[in-house]
């Protein structure tokens, strides 16, 4: 989720010249971040996988590119035993109605999204699956928006961002995604929880310390 600074900054006017502002950080601590590749058509089994053998009780949403693939993925998950649901445009309002409730009461424990997480302040995992490839595929609808250059320069720029961030397997995410907002972070306060210490970050701690 992107959020426009200004959302997050107050003004409180005491006098004609004094100002008060209050600018909260980007940073959500109880958010974990992980980037894991993304292995071709089996990318739907890693995802069962993953699922059963460590969120088998917990809910989460899955985020797809395109209407087709969030209805595909939500049957496959369905088909081994999990229970889900596709959630997009395409839907019907009471369609998107009976999802949202049924995910809601626990009836559905996993939403497929087309493009939110630990909203509530508990931890909750980021895992973006990745792949190269995705790349070609984002970047072949981009270059189709051809009548407005400088929306195509930027949406090309944040599309390598995110190659370069997914590909990164040394800074820290969270830093990097801080830094897009212009904000400075140390990763030292990523690993002070590991819980929520992010891959690279984890990673850098196992590789200086092997025995953790």
């Amino acid at each position: 989720m992107l959020l426009n600074a200004r959302s997050l900054l107050g003004e409180i006017f005491i006098g004609p010249l004094c100002v008060n502002r209050f600018l909260s950080s980007f940073n959500r601590p109880n958010l974990k971040y992980s980037v894991l590749p993304k292995k071709g058509k089996s990318i739907t089994k890693d995802i069962i996988e993953l699922v059963k053998a460590k969120f088998s009780r917990s809910s989460g949403i899955v985020y797809c590119l395109s209407r087709k693939e969030c209805d595909n993925v939500a049957r496959d998950l369905k088909q081994a035993g999990i229970k889900a649901g596709p959630y997009h445009a395409g839907l019907t309002d009471p369609q998107r109605s009976k999802v949202q409730g049924e995910w809601i009461t626990d009836k559905v424990k996993v939403r497929i999204e087309s493009g939110r997480a630990g909203r509530d302040g508990d931890k909750a995992d980021c895992i973006m699956y990745y792949s190269y490839m995705d790349m070609h595929r984002i970047r072949r609808m981009i270059e189709m928006d051809g009548d407005n250059l400088a929306a195509q320069r930027t949406h090309m720029d944040n599309l390598w961002r995110m190659v370069n961030f997914s590909e990164n397997r040394t800074d820290c995410r969270r830093a990097q995604q801080l830094n897009y907002f212009g904000e400075i972070f140390d990763r030292k306060e990523c690993l002070s929880n590991r819980a929520t210490a992010c891959d690279n970050c984890l990673q850098q701690v196992r590789y200086s310390f092997p025995y953790l």
